[in-house]
């Protein structure tokens, strides 16, 4: 995981604002929803298959944190 570490932390920032509601009752479900997100590989390969084609930006961020989401 080393060389997308930051990717990937910005990717697991984006999983985790997109869960935020401004409905308390969502927010706690989502609360316990975001602490089983597990090893993260399928956002790590959205991610280096991104870098393996060019520059990685936040748009494959976003597609890590709706990877991960969907699984």
């Amino acid at each position: 995981y080393e060389p997308i570490a930051a990717d990937l932390a910005l990717a697991q920032q984006a999983f985790v604002d997109e869960l935020r509601s401004d409905q308390p009752f969502i927010n706690d479900l989502t609360a316990h929803i975001g602490q089983y997100h597990g090893k993260m590989l399928r956002p790590a390969l959205v991610l280096l298959c991104g870098r393996a084609t060019g520059r990685v930006g936040e748009r494959h961020h976003v597609a890590a944190a709706v990877v991960e989401m969907v699984h």
